[in-house]
């Protein structure tokens, strides 16, 4: 693949028609949105699906979600059932991705050979500016190499992306700072297959009831549930506060609500989990960049607002290792 010359640009009118340009002639376009910032092509074009897989070395049975405007939009592209309308209605636009039967618009090159697609409406302004102006539904993943902490800022893309595409918009740091959840929707119930800014508890609020998915068929509809994903290039170990455990050897990194159990080199400490879920990814690039030999991350406890979005990208980041267990604190 050959270089690029890549731009940061900030999302004026004119940095966004350039943007849409390039979308409709194949390209790609790295683009806010109001939970991380998103890898943008054309979602009708296969040739776009591929650059996007061959940029981010990503496997090609990993879904990609598309982002379309409104809700209209959402219908060309989507067979969208009453229990996808209603979940539209309440969290659109916003971090919610609806899986629904694909109307076969979108090649299946975006959707991992599935006969879904998981449809989104961001509600960054720039994103959906983007995508109307080129008038296209956009597919996005995250901006980044596969498997890479998902990028919450522009220079964070330029670090994975530069010279791979031609133009990042820079709208400054995401508000959310983890990707959407995802919700099957073709049944009559709805079930999360990604956890994420919109909770479980949220959900059964707007609709009365959800599951969680576990079998790997269905997760199978959802990018970031069955792959590695997350990980900086330095090992992160969980902390369960619940449990004394030994301190890692060399310099260690830090990040959660509670006081770190033991000594750090340096520490990141979010007053609670909203602001835990928007540092994370952050945080993560912080520390490889700063020579942390390996981070610790408290493990939020199961159930709380968005402590399961968390702990899902913790444990994915760790490969599910914790900390190793002692009699006393070091």
């Amino acid at each position: 693949m050959e270089r690029e010359i890549t731009r940061v640009l900030t999302p004026s009118e004119g940095a966004l028609r350039l943007g849409a340009d390039l979308i409709l002639s194949g390209r790609l376009v790295a683009m806010p949105t109001e939970t991380v910032y998103g890898l943008g092509g054309d979602a009708t074009n296969p040739e776009a699906a591929r650059r996007i897989f061959q940029v981010k070395g990503r496997p090609l049975d990993n879904p990609i979600i598309v982002h379309v405007s409104c809700s209209e939009e959402a219908r060309e592209v989507g067979r969208m059932t009453p229990l996808a309308e209603d979940l539209a209605r309440a969290f659109w636009p916003g971090p919610l991705t609806l899986v629904v039967p694909s109307r076969g618009v979108v090649p299946r090159e975006f959707l991992g050979g599935l006969d879904t697609v998981g449809i989104r409406c961001p509600s960054h302004p720039v994103a959906r500016r983007l995508i109307e102006i080129s008038g296209v539904p956009i597919g996005a993943p995250s901006a980044n190499r596969s498997g890479r902490p998902s990028p919450t800022d522009a220079l964070t893309v330029l670090e994975d992306l530069e010279g791979l595409i031609p133009l990042i918009l820079d709208g400054g740091p995401c508000e959310v700072g983890l990707e959407s959840t995802v919700v099957d929707v073709t049944g009559s119930e709805p079930v999360i297959l990604r956890q994420g800014g919109v909770t479980e508890r949220m959900i059964v609020q707007a609709v009365g009831r959800v599951q969680v998915a576990a079998g790997e068929e269905l997760l199978r509809r959802s990018p970031g549930t069955r792959h590695r994903h997350y990980a900086p290039e330095v090992p992160v170990l969980l902390w369960d506060r619940s449990v004394p455990v030994q301190c890692p050897p060399g310099r260690v990194g830090y990040v959660g609500i509670s006081d770190p159990p033991f000594e750090v080199a340096w520490s990141v400490r979010p007053r609670d989990l909203r602001e835990y879920a928007f540092l994370l990814f952050r945080t993560f690039r912080e520390m490889e960049r700063g020579g942390a030999s390996v981070i610790v991350a408290e493990l939020p406890e199961r159930g709380e607002a968005l402590g399961d979005a968390i702990r899902d990208r913790l444990i994915r980041a760790s490969g599910g290792r914790g900390l190793a267990k002692s009699r006393s604190r070091c």
